[in-house]
């Protein structure tokens, strides 16, 4: 598969650089979006996997997801595109209610939202 992958990126490349029509360029890509789809599904698969057998692993998988979204809420409220800000604000709610559940702490006193 990674010989596959390198050939077509670098036929890719080769046809820009020529500059080919787009058409022969796109066919390529997607050609290579094809077959990584491959390499996506079995690594999803494997990680399944080993989310079951190990709860170290979801820890970091969920870690680096929550550490991607908040770069991508500084990168959104420093280049003012609001979309993207609302979007992640959504994105990190799940992960709020997760590790809270639903007792929210105010100062030092808790609320209980039950």
């Amino acid at each position: 598969m990674a010989e596959f992958t390198t050939r077509t990126l670098a036929a890719c490349r080769a046809k820009v650089d020529a500059r080919a029509s787009t058409t022969e360029v796109v066919e390529d890509f997607e050609s290579l979006r094809e077959g990584l789809q491959d390499v996506i599904e079995k690594l999803e698969e494997f990680k399944e996997e080993r989310r079951k057998a190990s709860k170290l692993l979801t820890f970091w998988e969920e870690h680096g997801t929550m550490v991607d979204l908040l770069l991508q809420l500084i990168k959104a409220d420093r280049t003012g595109n609001w979309k993207l800000h609302l979007r992640t604000v959504a994105a990190m709610v799940p992960y709020s209610l997760q590790w809270t559940g639903t007792t929210i702490c105010v100062g030092s006193q808790s609320i209980s939202l039950t």
